[in-house]
């Protein structure tokens, strides 16, 4: 959904130049969201990680 929102800002800002401002706020919540993602990610898997070495020590 987020990258179909993506494109048609891209193809209004080939269309118009004046949409550069929409196409620079649809990019920025684009990389925060795909950053949030990331860190998630990273946090669920440090938690397994942690849980992991938890029983291999205890």
């Amino acid at each position: 959904m987020i990258l179909s929102l993506l494109t048609i800002i891209h193809i209004l800002h080939l269309v118009n130049k004046s949409f550069t401002l929409t196409y620079l706020i649809g990019y920025i919540i684009f990389n925060a969201l795909a950053f949030k993602y990331f860190v998630i990610l990273f946090i669920n898997t440090y938690i397994k990680v942690k849980a992991s070495f938890r029983i291999i020590y205890s």
